[in-house]
């Protein structure tokens, strides 16, 4: 096997699947988010007294996906930039040469 070269049709799927998957997490959580913050803030006194509600998890989930979704951004702009270089600068795909 030809360990120097990864295949770059599996890192597209990788990156895809990942971004996908931190989509829908930065989504669940701010939906989570705001239903405990409606929750808490509702005067039908839900919790009793003494309760905390935490907001901790909602915003770690919230930033650890929407950093992944930066990270992977950035991802898909370097494979798209290799991807250039390999096809129009070198002409490795070039049928007229």
């Amino acid at each position: 096997a030809d360990c120097a070269n990864a295949k770059r049709s599996t890192l597209y799927l990788v990156t895809s699947i990942l971004c996908l998957i931190a989509a829908m997490c930065g989504i669940t959580s701010g939906i989570c988010f705001i239903a405990l913050r409606d929750l808490d803030s509702s005067s039908r006194n839900i919790y009793p007294n003494g309760t905390t509600t935490l907001y901790d998890f909602s915003f770690m989930m919230e930033w650890a996906s929407n950093s992944l979704c930066i990270l992977e951004g950035f991802i898909f702009l370097c494979l798209l930039k290799m991807d250039y270089n390999d096809i129009t600068e070198t002409g490795k795909y070039n049928s007229f040469m």
